[in-house]
């Protein structure tokens, strides 16, 4: 199948960092969740990576994305030479009508009809292009979210959600040499968080490990059977990765410089696997998005925020009665 111009651009960042033995989703571009302006709704999967990843690049801190028609219908102006990113929408359609279905449509055709979806109802994407904020004439300035770092870690919102989802799913921790996931024991061996520079370096690793536990058949039930040099082992290892660099954004961490070291072996066989398939990529990318989203559900991300929101809150205004 003929890749359009969103994964075409994806694939082209993700082979020429691999040939440079670089793992380019590690680079901490995560953190500022990409949304579109006028619906305020986030990007996800693909389109997500790529606007990470062009974010990260062009060092842009604004996560606000438009289309020229919503530009336009916002009053506002594009920069002159801005240029656009190409993102994918996708829908279903009806060979026989001749029409595009709304998600309604499709989910009652499905549960109605079932033979009928199966010969004439196909997927179908078409390519948007959308701007960031920095280039559009008119938008108010965007300001950077506060985030509290200065805590300590067991206060904080990234190790309370980890922990949550760790007591919530009833997985084991024990202390090892090594940091791994084992689903026959569904347990997680790591080292002791003395042994890592930061604590945030250790927090970063355990998410990692935290999303191989996705996979455990009580959960989202992946194929976890492959052994080291397997090409499934390596992709199993590709969904973690790029799960937990979109799990580590969403707690606003960075991936540790040990974790990267320790996954460096993999970079030669990604790039064949994805070089001979690149639909292996979106297929990681599409189950990475699943294990995030698990991981921070269960983990209930949106509680410790409102917590964090609300100390910080009754911390700013203490300072100013003091003042």
């Amino acid at each position: 199948m003929k890749l359009n111009k969103t994964r075409e651009q994806v694939l082209d960042f993700v082979l020429e960092s691999l040939s440079k033995e670089e793992i380019i989703w590690q680079k901490s571009w995560f953190t500022n969740k990409n949304i579109n302006y006028v619906s305020n709704k986030p990007y996800r999967g693909v389109n997500e990576f790529l606007l990470s990843l062009v974010a990260y690049q062009k060092g842009l801190e604004d996560p606000r994305w438009l289309t020229f028609n919503q530009i336009k219908k916002e009053g506002f102006k594009l920069k002159k030479d801005s240029k656009g990113v190409p993102i994918e929408f996708w829908s279903w359609y009806d060979k026989k009508k001749k029409k595009t279905l709304t998600t309604i449509e499709y989910k009652t055709k499905v549960f109605t009809d079932p033979g009928y979806v199966k010969e004439n109802i196909v997927p179908m994407s078409k390519i948007y292009y959308v701007f960031n904020g920095v280039d559009v004439e008119g938008i108010e300035e965007y300001k950077m979210p506060i985030y509290n770092k200065d805590s300590d870690v067991k206060d904080s919102v990234a190790y309370n959600v980890l922990h949550s989802y760790l007591d919530t799913s009833h997985i084991k921790i024990k202390s090892g040499e090594q940091a791994y996931y084992q689903v026959g024991s569904d347990s997680i061996c790591m080292p002791v968080i003395e042994r890592f520079t930061s604590d945030y370096d250790y927090l970063s690793v355990l998410a990692h490990e935290i999303c191989h536990s996705t996979g455990h058949p009580t959960r989202l039930d992946r194929d976890m059977s492959g052994v080291f040099g397997d090409p499934s082992y390596a992709l199993e290892e590709l969904r973690a990765e790029i799960g937990s660099a979109l799990v580590c954004g969403d707690l606003n961490l960075e991936i540790s410089q040990e974790h990267i070291e320790n996954h460096q072996a993999y970079i030669q066989g990604w790039h064949k696997a994805i070089s001979d398939d690149p639909n292996c990529l979106f297929k990681a990318i599409s189950d990475a998005q699943k294990i995030c989203d698990f991981v921070i559900e269960v983990g209930e991300l949106e509680k410790y925020i409102s917590i964090e929101k609300d100390d910080f809150e009754v911390e700013m205004e203490d300072k100013v009665l003091v003042r």
